[in-house]
């Protein structure tokens, strides 16, 4: 009995335990994505009850496929995009938490269910000076990382040139907006609007720049749901900004912001087909790479 699947997008067979694998990790990026989705909308709204245990799972269920995705690879350009979702989602969530806890919106909502632990100026001060610095070690890492490959393929003489540029386009493309996105909140902690907005563009242009793909005709840009997803995602976040920062916590400013936030939702719930391809080529594209990377790391250990 054959216990392969072929790949659609390679053509190539893959253990059916591969294959479950991958499937299960696809699974867990998708509701951790929704779940992150949804404790940004209902944060917004100021909902405690609802952002706060749908934040953890969120950050349990990244968190997870980010160790994951360790386990199948430690090449950078295989698993370092999932730890800077991750590690980004951990400031994300503890920024959440100050803010229910002890901030005071400056236009306090109908169902008034914040500050839960009453007004602490203070240590919420305290705590956003962490995240601030959470939020921008985000980028310095990933430019680190790049740095780190283009080094390290430069060294390397015998290195493969194409599994070197696809190593660092990796990191430069799926690893690059989550990192502008997590600046785009640290300087939206800082409080400066425009430096936010010029970061959310970035952010948005880098999105676009991740679905962009090589073929003989040239380059095509291979965007899909999953990335209206995070765009409508990111706009989402730039209503929220000018809701905190320019219209002082209007309240139907926080309505507008977390109806877009919401879309975005509904928008992942009806792209799971998209989703679920997305995942799967750059899966394979991710298996390829690492293959071809150990084999040039074993050349190299034997000359």
């Amino acid at each position: 009995m054959d216990t392969h699947l072929i790949n659609v997008d390679s053509g190539k067979k893959v253990p059916f335990s591969d294959f479950a694998w991958h499937r299960r990790l696809i699974i867990i990026k998708y509701i951790g994505e929704g779940m992150w989705i949804l404790s940004e909308a209902t944060w917004i709204l100021l909902i405690p009850q609802v952002c706060i245990p749908s934040s953890f799972l969120a950050l349990v269920l990244i968190s997870a496929a980010a160790a994951l995705d360790f386990k199948e690879s430690t090449q950078l350009g295989v698993w370092f995009p999932s730890a800077m979702q991750a590690f980004w989602l951990f400031w994300n969530s503890v920024w959440m938490l100050d803010e229910v806890f002890w901030d005071e919106p400056d236009q306090q909502t109908p169902w008034a269910q914040t500050p839960m632990f009453g007004t602490h100026e203070k240590r919420y001060a305290v705590i956003q000076e962490y995240c601030k610095k959470g939020f921008f070690l985000a980028p310095a890492l990933w430019l680190a990382a790049v740095l780190l490959e283009v080094l390290r393929g430069i060294k390397a003489r015998m290195y493969s040139r194409h599994c070197w540029q696809s190593n660092v386009r990796e990191l430069l493309c799926h690893s690059g907006y989550i990192a502008m996105w997590s600046s785009t909140d640290g300087f939206w902690a800082c409080g400066y609007l425009w430096a936010a907005n010029a970061s959310v563009v970035v952010t948005i242009l880098m999105i676009l720049a991740s679905t962009v793909e090589q073929s003989s005709d040239g380059l095509s840009l291979q965007a899909d749901r999953s990335d209206g997803v995070w765009i409508l995602w990111t706009l989402s976040n730039l209503t929220w900004i000018y809701l905190e920062l320019y219209f002082k916590d209007l309240v139907i400013v926080r309505y507008l912001a977390s109806l877009v936030c919401f879309a975005s939702l509904l928008l992942l719930a009806m792209s799971w087909e998209h989703f679920q391809q997305r995942e799967e080529h750059e899966a394979t594209a991710c298996d390829d790479l690492a293959s071809a990377l150990n084999k040039q790391d074993a050349l190299s250990t034997l000359k």
